[in-house]
């Protein structure tokens, strides 16, 4: 009995290595998958590019959160009507609808950027207009999994989102880097605009599930519902409180400041600030592996907390290297 032990190891391990890929036999997420990975990796190259044109375009890192700033608040503007929306009507077609829309914001900052005439009102509204459109489609894009999957294969399905989005964290601003000098950053800016209309028309051919009907009526009161559940939850409210208050004075001024960081400290160019948030990529691709292998069961709030203690510890000394 025991000498068949061995090689039930590897035929485990192939057959977890297939049920981690069992998704894509379906159809319709193949197109979904397809389409967020391409769009993804457009707007990791687009955040690399917008942050350094933002330097070069005023000369002060500080600009940079405004233009971010702004994009966040349009973001939580519309995140509870996203989500109410994407409660009462088609998925596909509001994110197609705000794929589209944002197809065409960044293609008239990529027109404008090509033209000269680019100027820091014209990246503030263009950040907030691509707020709204992120706004109504990240609970779209969070309900649209279940529905181009069965319910079997939807641990499958969300591990591939996962990989997506981190492996594009890696890709896009290492794509950013190799273009941004030779081509400028409107090509970039292009880029990620046709990235969104090839997400689109991906979808569009992809034939979801569709959600029982439900009236129209009562959108504000449902808005006002999700208000008051979460703040008669206290740990949803406190997980929040203290998730943004990380996100404020750990994530967002390191974000905002390492421009100024590449080229006044390391006198480095859009090249280094590319591959260094490429290298940030990489070591969210690899962290993503290292859960996903121990698979940790108990104190996961913990343990991810204590993670964020790590990356402020590891901020500070960035800081102080100068």
């Amino acid at each position: 009995m025991t000498s068949g032990t061995p090689s039930a190891e590897p035929d485990r391990a192939r057959a977890d290595r297939g049920r981690a890929l069992h998704a894509l036999r379906s159809r319709d997420f193949r197109l979904f998958f397809t389409g967020q990975a391409i769009s993804l990796i457009g707007s990791a190259a687009f955040t690399v590019a917008l942050g350094w044109r933002t330097y070069t375009l005023t000369g002060e890192a500080s600009f940079l959160g405004f233009v971010l700033g702004l994009q966040a608040v349009a973001i939580v503007a519309t995140l509870l009507v996203g989500g109410v929306l994407a409660d009462r009507y088609d998925r596909r077609r509001l994110m197609i609808a705000s794929d589209l829309g944002r197809f065409a914001a960044v293609a008239a900052l990529a027109a404008l950027d090509a033209s000269g005439h680019l100027t820091l009102a014209w990246l503030l509204g263009f950040a907030f207009v691509l707020g709204l459109g992120e706004g109504i489609f990240i609970p779209a894009f969070g309900g649209m999994v279940p529905l181009v999957v069965d319910s079997t294969v939807l641990a499958s399905a969300n591990a591939l989102v996962g990989i997506a989005r981190q492996g594009s964290a890696l890709l896009g601003p290492a794509l950013a880097a190799a273009i941004y000098v030779p081509a400028g950053s409107a090509t970039i800016f292009a880029i990620d605009a046709a990235s969104f209309l090839v997400a689109a028309a991906f979808l569009l051919r992809a034939r979801p599930r569709r959600l029982p009907a439900r009236p129209p009526a009562g959108a504000r009161r449902e808005v006002a519902d999700g208000f008051h559940y979460v703040a008669g939850v206290p740990f949803l409210w406190v997980m929040i409180a203290i998730s943004s208050l990380l996100l404020m004075v750990q994530v967002a001024p390191f974000q905002v400041l390492l421009p100024d960081l590449v080229k006044t400290q390391w006198h480095q160019g859009v090249g280094g600030y590319g591959l260094l948030m490429s290298a940030m990529g990489a070591g969210m691709v690899l962290g993503a592996l290292a859960f996903g292998t121990f698979v940790p069961r108990r104190h996961r709030a913990v343990m991810s907390f204590a993670i964020f203690a790590i990356n402020g510890l590891i901020v500070v000394v960035i800081g102080l290297v100068p």
